[in-house]
């Protein structure tokens, strides 16, 4: 599972403040306001290439919500990012984007309960493009935390770690930081492998990493053998069962015996309202994908093969199940 994101100061993105903010992102508004810098409606319009009035409308939404700060200056009143939101500037714009496209799968709800998932397949997020190019910045970025979790697996014994369906790769460099002997390979689809490209070679850590594209709920897709360290995070919940089920099992033919793997979810049976909130989006945003609980991951993985399976609640209805492969006799 990708970190947690973070939220926007407190009632930014609900009401009329949700459809401002839609503004500033579209119209480039936001763009122009990123490093920081305090400049007029006049000079925040040149640079997005929309219309003044319609730049001092907005800008004035902004400030009026604590996104944005007016001062009186020499040249007019002049706007810049304030508060919280100067803190994220960097990131603020791949956050929001990502928000608001949540936002507008969510209002395809009713079209999908009439017709079905593919009637609104094409307002899926992560279909490449800028929409996938912003969520994978975005968590390329929310690392806090992640090598001290890491630790607690206590894995030290592991030489190759197999992250599948790796995203932005911040795991995987987690995993590479804490056990310095340990090499990788990171597979995902294509559109996510830039981005953990990034984040190895930004932790000088690409070195110990393998790189690859694949497509791993494909039934063809063959994992690396000899990796005796597994990790999925936030994969399973995108598949239905059946397909999960040969992702293991496939899994475990390229396991060595002894070999550990790891299965991190959001659980079905830990917070009531977030799990069903959850299965809402993945009922709209994937082909085929549903939060399982903690049991049927484990029932999934005793089918592929794997034992000495455990569940372990880790918080916030997020759960962790281990498994082994076991050694021959």
């Amino acid at each position: 599972m990708e970190p947690a994101l973070k939220t926007f100061p407190s009632g930014s993105l609900s009401g009329p403040g949700e459809e401002v903010l839609e503004a500033a992102v579209e119209t480039g508004v936001l763009d122009a306001l990123a490093d920081g810098a305090a400049r007029t409606p006049a000079e925040i319009a040149r640079l997005a290439g929309c219309d003044p009035v319609g730049a001092r409308v907005l800008l004035t939404a902004l400030a009026a919500m604590g996104a944005a700060q007016a001062a009186d200056a020499e040249g007019g009143v002049t706007f810049r990012l304030a508060g919280p939101w100067r803190t994220l500037a960097g990131e603020a714009r791949d956050l929001l984007r990502f928000r608001l496209e949540e936002r507008r799968l969510w209002r395809s709800l009713a079209a999908a309960v009439r017709g079905g998932r593919d009637a609104v397949a094409g307002e899926r997020f992560l279909r490449g493009g800028e929409r996938t190019e912003a969520f994978y910045r975005h968590v390329a970025a929310m690392s806090d935390g992640l090598e001290e979790g890491v630790r607690r697996l206590g894995v030290g014994g592991a030489s190759r770690l197999l992250d599948v369906g790796c995203g932005a790769g911040v795991y995987a460099a987690a995993f590479l930081s804490v056990y310095p002997a340990l090499s990788a390979t990171l597979v995902d689809y294509a559109e996510a492998l830039p981005h953990a490209r990034r984040t190895l070679a930004a932790t000088d850590l690409l070195g110990r990493a393998e790189i690859v594209e694949g497509r791993f709920f494909d039934d063809s897709w063959l994992p690396s053998p000899g990796c005796d360290l597994v990790w999925l995070s936030g994969v399973l919940h995108a598949a239905a069962p059946e397909t999960n089920a040969s992702l293991l099992a496939r899994l475990w033919g390229a396991t060595p015996p002894g070999g550990r793997v790891f299965v991190a979810e959001m659980e079905r049976a830990g917070n009531e309202l977030e799990s069903a909130m959850f299965d809402v989006e993945l009922f709209l945003g994937t082909d085929s994908g549903r939060v399982y609980g903690g049991e049927e991951i484990a029932a999934m993985l005793r089918g592929a093969g794997f034992s000495a399976v455990t569940v372990e609640s880790t918080g916030e209805g997020s759960v962790l199940v281990r498994a082994e492969k076991g050694r021959r006799s």
